[in-house]
């Protein structure tokens, strides 16, 4: 038998079933002068939270309480010349719920207790269930008729099973669709597991294959339907934190943003089309037509409304978006990440079935960038017919919205604006470069315009930055003109005021869904009650960090990064100082943790 030559199959089974068990995570806090009466404090909400979910009984299995820490606060933000404060003690606790009735209300309970913060519901199948052996049974009848199939081919037959391989049996679960447990199978000869974030698929191993010819060499295989598992941790754990600040009754509040922040659903909702970004890096510029550039340099990145909402988000902004998703690999990525990991509202956004997600592609060079996009136009479906119908009725309730004027402004915007909201606006590129002044009419329905400085001139008629500024002020309360490395200027014309801001003096490696980040910093600028210079500077602040990573809505920063910039000695002091307003709106959490603590989400698909 060892002689005898072997042919290698792989079988494999997807059944769809209704999850079993749903994850919760609750992070309690305390906050108290004095160390141990923060540990009391602590205990005593973790002993409360643990009697609430005691009372649900059976209801929940395998309450866990993870590490608990208690950290020094300082008074500076400098440990060498900072005093402590007061002490922060944090405590984890895990929970599996098994009855679906009340997960609703024991989310909402927890949510109530005092400084707590509820993730989740993560939903799953157990490790025992009757699915996946039932998908490990179906692959190996599978892997069993393959090998028929491929042996009959060659003119031969199969005699016997050499090896059964199990690497695991289980699959991963595509957010807001059936719980799905995997399995395969293989025939052939052993093989090292696949390199990749997800567990391979089971193999196994069998004959026969061609009389006479050797075996294959041992390769490592992928499953076929189903793209590895990124990480989805937060690496913006902060952002709740921050927007309670900004939310809060407190001295922080300050005229003109006296709207109850805390009576809205949001802070902010937008809608528009999402891409796949696949940015390259490191090159020396553009390949000449029939050459070819090779780069070390890849990531990938939601992309088009999501750079904003992303980065209005990692703020601490409540952000809701309406958007249409493919039903491809790419679409459950995006909508997977905006939902998951960077805590984008998607309850107003559908999947399109038999939709191909658009994709763009950055080639970023010398500060600057140059993209090719696919992009197929949304089928005629009544998930896409109604995926804005019912905006206008009913428009969600939020502070503000954001529309891009480059089609008129949509009915639902201007249900909000008569309810209350503002309305920020954008616009693209030109492609036809007749810059229509039709396009600025719409601008009687708007709010706050941040065009950048291309933009303003071409559609204003005018030679420069300044010149355009002060024509689209005639037409609107708040223009805003980004000037990329120079920095922005703005008119106010509501309050009287005028400002300019330089840009943050930084390296600048990948401005992709830079301008979306700088609109974002004026959003919560504006929201916060900021005075205009300080909005323009804190958006140009939040925009220059942004520069300093590749792969677009993933450079945005998180509060850790703003607090963390005034550690690193990039810029001057008396340049720094010129930020110093933005310090009472930072987490407690990440004063004085240094630039070490930063976390960053990478780039998804390598």
């Amino acid at each position: 038998m060892s002689d005898a030559p072997l042919i290698s199959v792989r079988g494999e089974a997807v059944l769809e079933a209704e999850p079993e068990i749903a994850r919760l995570s609750v992070h309690l806090q305390s906050q108290e002068p004095d160390r141990r009466a923060a540990l009391d404090r602590l205990v005593e909400r973790n002993q409360r939270c643990l009697e609430l979910v005691r009372s649900y009984g059976e209801a929940i299995e395998r309450p866990e309480t993870g590490a608990l820490s208690i950290t020094p606060l300082l008074r500076h933000r400098r440990r060498d010349e900072g005093e402590i404060r007061g002490y922060q003690g944090t405590v984890w606790i895990k929970l599996t719920v098994t009855d679906f009735a009340v997960l609703g209300e024991l989310v909402t309970r927890l949510g109530d207790q005092e400084r707590a913060y509820v993730q989740g519901p993560e939903w799953a199948l157990r490790r025992d269930s009757e699915v996946h052996a039932r998908a490990a049974r179906e692959a190996a009848r599978e892997a069993v008729v393959r090998a028929r199939g491929y042996a009959e081919a060659l003119g031969c037959r199969i005699t016997g099973l050499v090896s059964l391989s199990d690497e695991g049996v289980g699959g991963h679960v595509e957010h807001m669709q059936p719980m799905m447990a995997y399995g395969a199978a293989a025939a052939g000869p052993p093989t090292s597991p696949s390199r990749s974030t997800w567990s391979p698929p089971p193999r196994s191993s069998g004959p026969p294959s061609r009389p006479g010819s050797p075996p294959r060499s041992p390769r490592a295989y992928e499953h076929p339907r189903r793209p590895p598992r990124p990480s989805l941790e937060d690496p913006c754990a902060e952002r709740g934190q921050a927007g309670e600040l900004l939310r809060s009754d407190g001295p922080l509040r300050r005229e003109p943003s006296a709207r109850d922040l805390a009576a809205h659903d949001l802070d902010v909702f937008l809608t528009g089309q999402v891409f796949m970004d696949m940015i390259f890096t490191g090159l020396p510029g553009l390949p000449p037509p029939g050459t070819e550039l090779v780069t070390d340099g890849l990531g990938s990145a939601p992309g088009g409304i999501a750079n904003i909402a992303v980065a209005m988000s990692r703020l601490g902004l409540r952000t809701g978006l309406a958007a249409a998703f493919g039903d491809d690999m790419f679409g459950a990525y995006l909508w997977r990440t905006l939902c998951e990991q960077e805590n984008v509202s998607l309850g107003w956004s559908r999947r399109v079935a038999g939709w191909s997600t658009p994709v763009t592609v950055s080639l970023a060079y010398a500060a600057d960038r140059s993209m090719v996009t696919f992009n197929r136009p949304l089928p005629s479906s009544a998930a896409v017919t109604g995926l804005f119908d019912d905006l206008a009725d009913e428009p969600p309730r939020a502070a503000t919205c954001f529309v891009d004027i480059d089609r008129p402004v949509p009915d639902w915007a201007l249900a909000m604006r008569r309810a209350g909201a503002l309305v920020f606006a954008d616009l693209g590129w030109d492609p036809t470069e007749t810059w229509s002044t039709d396009v600025l009419d719409r601008l009687d329905h708007v709010d706050v315009f941040l065009p950048n400085a291309v933009e303003a001139m071409a559609y204003t008629r005018t030679a420069t930055a300044g010149d355009a500024l002060e024509a689209l002020a005639e037409r609107v309360p708040v223009v805003v003109v980004k000037q990329g490395s120079r920095g922005a200027i703005a008119i106010d014309s509501g309050t009287g005021e005028r400002a300019a801001a330089p840009a943050l003096p930084v390296e600048a490696l990948d401005p992709t869904g830079a301008g979306d980040v700088f609109a974002a910093g004026f959003v919560f600028g504006t929201l916060a009650g900021w005075p205009l210079g300080q909005r323009l500077h804190f958006a140009n602040l939040c925009a220059g960090l942004s520069v300093r990573h590749h792969s677009g809505s993933l450079g945005a920063p998180c509060w850790g990064e703003i607090a963390a910039f005034g550690e690193t000695g990039e810029v001057a002091p008396e340049i720094l100082e010129q930020y110093a307003f933005v310090v009472p709106y930072i987490p407690e959490t990440e004063l004085d943790r240094g630039a070490d603590s930063v976390t960053r989400a990478e780039p998804t698909l390598r």
